[in-house]
């Protein structure tokens, strides 16, 4: 198989998408603090990024676009989620706001959702294979 640098891109921004959508429903079932609408940009970029391996037709460039935007959204949601969480881990108040434990778990999925929707914009922005 030969493939590009483009699809090895494509590859590593969706399986951290999946390791994000993972992550997600572990951690948000375990702490009670699960969001149907982080998880749903997760899953749904996963699929996106899993449909882009097997396609690069007319329409992948904007198919791309939406990866990102899905997986930029699941990552605002996420912060917005994580505020109460980060307050009570800066303020050293432990539960009084939210629960600073979870600031760890929800910072390991910020991350991994920020590594997907940045290798998708260099999977968007990577050249077009050339056939041989």
């Amino acid at each position: 198989m030969n493939h590009s640098l483009k699809s090895y891109f494509g590859i590593t921004a969706t399986a951290f998408g999946a390791l994000s959508a993972v992550g997600y429903l572990i951690f948000g079932i375990a702490s009670g603090t699960f969001q149907g609408g982080i998880f749903a940009c997760a899953l749904v970029g996963t699929v996106i990024g899993a449909l882009l391996l097997f396609y690069d037709g007319y329409f992948a460039d904007f198919i791309r676009i939406a990866f990102v935007v899905v997986m930029t959204v699941g990552l605002l949601l996420l912060i917005n989620n994580s505020i109460d969480d980060i307050t009570a881990w800066m303020v050293g108040m432990g539960n009084y706001f939210g629960n600073a434990d979870n600031v760890g778990p929800r910072l390991a999925i910020a991350i991994l959702l920020l590594l997907a929707a940045i290798f998708g914009i260099v999977t968007s922005f990577s050249g077009k294979r050339q056939k041989k």
